[in-house]
């Protein structure tokens, strides 16, 4: 069964809503650090964002035709997403470890670890954004895509 091009585009539309919706609370949360049930649910919201951007990296290498000049663009960019994913959770994770280590005291390296949890959360949410935007722009190009 071939993906339909409508429902390409609301997937999409999805991918790019909940990557924006992540940024916004990730903004807030970041502002305002208190203790609340919506940090829980912004949790499962940020993890239903990456798995969608993994789905649609996904779909993309099913459905894009390679050898199309804005095929290979969009293509070429989802290895450059899954690049930063994997070194995203390097900073979030070596972060997570080192932040129950490093004095607070200790200003240069909490400001580091800092910086890389912005980075990798960030980072994350607008790769995702951009990898919908891609697609959304260029999805009415009928050569650069294997859709009905």
């Amino acid at each position: 069964m071939k993906l339909k091009k409508e429902q390409f585009k609301i997937y999409n539309f999805f991918i790019l809503l909940i990557n924006l919706i992540t940024l916004v609370l990730g903004i807030i949360y970041f502002a305002y650090p208190i203790c609340s049930i919506l940090w829980d649910i912004f949790g499962v919201i940020m993890i239903i964002a990456w798995f969608g951007t993994f789905g649609l990296i996904f779909i993309n290498d099913l459905v894009l035709v390679k050898t199309d000049k804005i095929g290979k663009k969009i293509n070429h960019f989802c290895y450059y997403c899954l690049a930063f994913y994997v070194l995203a959770w390097i900073f979030l994770l070596t972060n997570a470890g080192y932040s129950s280590v490093v004095p607070t005291t200790d200003v240069v390296r909490s400001t580091i670890f800092g910086l890389m949890t912005y980075i990798g959360f960030f980072g994350m949410a607008l790769f995702g954004i951009y990898l919908a935007y891609l697609d959304i722009k260029y999805l009415e190009n009928r050569g650069a895509w294997n859709l009905e």
